[in-house]
């Protein structure tokens, strides 16, 4: 495979904030430690590590003083599109 060629993926802004959260937690705050279990190779932290990088420099909302109100917002907007996860309980 070329070295250079890259894969472009669509997220609704919903998608991306709640991804990046997710991503900022356990790959920057929590070093990875709670995904251990989940982990294979450690090139997968690697590229979890390079999607939040990229999401990061794409999303303006992280560095806004109401980016919590964003992303309760953007969480809420995702189960009531998808649904409740089967054994998740939402805690917010």
């Amino acid at each position: 495979m070329p070295e250079s060629s890259n894969v472009n993926l669509q997220l609704s802004r919903d998608e991306a904030l709640v991804l990046f959260e997710f991503l900022q937690r356990e790959i920057d705050e929590n070093d990875a430690n709670t995904l251990k279990s989940s982990i294979d190779h450690e090139a997968e932290l690697w590229a979890l590590n390079g999607l939040n990088c990229l999401l990061e420099r794409a999303l303006p909302e992280p560095f806004a003083s109401d980016y919590l109100k964003d992303l309760s917002a953007a969480r809420h907007a995702l189960v009531k599109r998808y649904g409740n996860w089967s054994f998740v309980s939402s805690t917010e």
